[in-house]
């Protein structure tokens, strides 16, 4: 089917979300959505924003692998750096509390398909450092 649509371009370029260079930043969980892997697994698809930048969010998820899944490790380590507390070998909680907890999180840039964005690429807990607050953006 054949469109004739009205282009405005200046208002496309100011849509574009601009990235946040790669660094260590502190993320407020924001949103969440409950869902399972293509493997069955849970899942937990989350919306971070970063402080220091209006609007501009990254996205991560939790995957609660079993024990003998080499993802599992990662799984806990995401789950105490967000506060949650592992009791006798148990983490203990409702989806719905990931909204509002805080962390640090190491955000770099990946390249897909020839687009880029913003990932995080690690969680680590506030008191380990303190986060970089610049709100830099990559001129690109």
């Amino acid at each position: 089917m054949r469109y004739e649509y009205e282009a405005d371009e200046e208002q496309a370029n100011k849509n574009v979300p601009k990235l946040i260079l790669p660094g260590e930043y502190e993320v407020t969980v924001e949103e969440i959505k409950d869902g399972t892997t293509q493997n069955g697994d849970p899942k937990v698809d989350m919306k971070l924003s970063v402080k220091g930048f209006n609007h501009q969010f990254v996205f991560d998820t939790i995957t609660l692998f079993d024990k003998s899944n080499r993802g599992h490790g990662l799984t806990v380590h995401k789950l105490k750096c967000l506060g949650f507390a592992v009791d006798r070998s148990k983490i203990n909680f409702d989806s719905d509390e990931l909204v509002g907890k805080r962390c640090l999180a190491e955000i770099g840039i990946r390249e897909y398909q020839g687009k880029r964005y913003n990932r995080v690429i690690n969680f680590k807990h506030l008191s380990d450092k303190k986060a970089s607050n610049d709100s830099e953006e990559v001129p690109f």
